[in-house]
C-alpha cells in the first residue's frame, strides 16, 4: 500500500491505524489484510440472506458451514472477510463450524433414540476416520430410509458435541479432539507442520487430513502460512 500510495510506510501505517481506531476499518495482522467497515457490514447483511434460504431449503438442519454460505454469494468472498462478517453479525450463532440464525435454532434431537444411538455407534466405530453421508444413510437403513430423519439426528449429535462435521465428512467428537490434541502438541515442539508431515503424523489419506487441515484453520487451532500450518495465538 505503502508503494502504491507513495507517501511511504511509516506514514501509511500511521494512517491505517488512524483507520482501525475510528472503526473505518478491520485490520486482521496475521494475514495482512483489511477490509472497510462497511463492507463487512455489506457482507453481514448478505450472510443472513444466505442463511436465511440455506434454513429455508433445509429445514432439517441446524446449522451450515463456511463453505456453503460462501456458496450464495454472487463472488466468492476472502475466507476471512467471511468469518468477520459472519461473527459481526448478532442474528447468527455458531456452534463448531455450523453457522445458523437464532431465530430458526431447531428444536432438540432425542439423542436416546434408536436412529442416534445407531449413527453414533457407526461414526464412534470409524475412529479417526470419518463417514460420508452416504456410508451413514447405508449404515442405519435397519432402523431409518429417511434421509431427513438422519441428517436431523446428525445436527442434534453435532449441537451435542458427540460428532463433528467437517465438510462432507462425519467425525467422532472424542476422535477429533485426539486428532487436535497431536496436532497441537507437534506444533508446540517443532513449530510448524507442512501437509505431508501431517498425513505421516496420522497415517491418515488426503480424502481426511486436507479437510481436517482446513478444519483447524476454521476453528482458530492453527493458522496457514504458505504450505505450513504454525499455531495460532490466542
Amino acid at each position: 500500500m505503502a508503494v502504491v500510495s507513495g507517501i511511504g510506510a511509516e506514514r501509511t501505517r500511521e494512517i491505517v491505524k488512524g483507520l482501525a481506531a475510528g472503526g473505518r476499518i478491520t485490520e486482521v495482522s496475521a494475514a495482512g489484510k483489511m477490509w472497510a467497515r462497511s463492507a463487512i457490514s455489506s457482507a453481514s447483511s448478505l450472510c443472513s440472506q444466505a442463511l436465511t434460504q440455506l434454513h429455508d431449503r433445509n429445514p432439517e438442519r441446524g446449522g451450515f458451514p463456511r463453505e456453503e454460505i460462501a456458496s450464495l454469494f454472487s463472488t466468492p468472498p476472502d475466507p476471512g472477510f467471511l468469518s468477520l462478517a459472519l461473527e459481526g453479525n448478532a442474528s447468527i450463532s455458531r456452534l463448531g463450524e455450523l453457522h445458523f440464525l437464532s431465530a430458526r435454532k431447531p428444536k432438540a434431537v432425542d439423542l436416546g433414540s434408536p436412529l442416534a444411538r445407531k449413527v453414533a455407534e457407526v461414526i464412534r466405530a470409524a475412529g479417526d476416520t470419518a463417514r460420508g453421508r452416504t456410508e451413514l444413510l447405508e449404515a442405519v437403513k435397519g432402523i431409518s430410509s429417511d434421509p431427513r430423519a438422519v441428517e436431523k439426528v446428525v445436527e442434534g449429535l453435532a449441537r451435542a458435541g458427540k460428532i463433528v462435521r467437517v465438510k462432507e465428512l462425519l467425525f467422532d467428537g472424542a476422535a477429533l479432539r485426539g486428532i487436535e490434541e497431536r496436532i497441537v502438541a507437534f506444533l508446540a515442539k517443532r513449530g510448524e507442520i507442512t501437509v505431508p508431515e501431517f498425513k505421516e503424523m496420522t497415517g491418515l489419506s488426503r480424502k481426511y487430513i486436507i479437510p481436517l487441515l482446513e478444519h483447524f484453520d476454521a476453528t482458530k487451532v492453527t493458522l496457514r502460512v504458505g504450505d505450513k500450518r504454525v499455531l495460532r495465538k490466542k
